[in-house]
């Protein structure tokens, strides 16, 4: 299991964005999303890197409306 920034389909209420989460890897890529608990603390910060993520996207498809 290793960090990575992975597609997110589902995994911790999160769908169709790359976060940094913990995957399993395999010789093909990224074979599966670890989710694990998080504390109030943890999950604040979780949310807060989710939210970065998000405001990159916007600002992209603000740059260029293809994106969108």
């Amino acid at each position: 299991m290793l960090p990575c920034a992975a597609y997110v389909d589902g995994a911790y209420g999160l769908n169709g964005f790359y976060v940094g989460v913990p995957t399993v890897i395999g010789a093909g890529g990224i074979e599966r999303v670890v989710e694990i608990k998080m504390n109030k603390t943890e999950q604040a910060m979780f949310d807060k890197s989710v939210d970065a993520v998000k405001g990159l996207v916007e600002a992209c498809k603000g740059i260029d409306s293809s994106l969108a």
